[in-house]
């Protein structure tokens, strides 16, 4: 379990440093501001725990999209059974990582302050449209 939240927190602090420069300015549309304003911190809560597993989903492929917006891994990856394998695995490790986010973070989401959950929910959307822009495929099957 350590090892997946310190992957986790790896991950993240990779996309933070890779899309901080061209991350929209820290002003998201009022409109989203305000729904997320008026909901409770449970509900925020649960939308939070939605973008981080929505991020874990699509960072490990990202990398096979970057220059092919719209492709599949299966199109970047020769299918052989070792690189089969491989992805099984990867595609093991997210799934478990999720459920592991799933079990755990609703229990101590909550005691952050409202406002730090809103900053990270438009943080980790902001990511994952610019990662869902560049590779448009990627997010078919969260």
């Amino acid at each position: 379990m350590k090892k997946v939240i310190l992957s986790l927190a790896f991950v993240l602090g990779l996309a933070t440093c890779t899309f901080s420069q061209d991350l929209p300015p820290d002003n998201p549309a009022p409109q989203q501001e305000q729904e997320l304003s008026s909901m409770n911190k449970i509900d925020l809560s649960k939308k939070y725990i939605e973008s981080v597993k929505k991020l874990n989903t699509l960072l490990p492929y990202f990398a096979f999209n970057v220059n092919n917006p719209g492709s599949k891994k299966e199109e970047n990856i020769p299918m052989t059974n070792t690189n089969t394998g491989f992805i099984k695995k990867v595609d093991g490790s997210i799934a478990g990582s999720n459920n592991v986010i799933a079990e755990n973070l609703p229990s101590i989401i909550p005691y952050a302050d409202k406002q730090d959950i809103i900053a990270a929910i438009e943080f980790l959307q902001a990511i994952i449209d610019k990662i869902e822009k560049a590779t448009p495929a990627a997010s078919e099957g969260y």
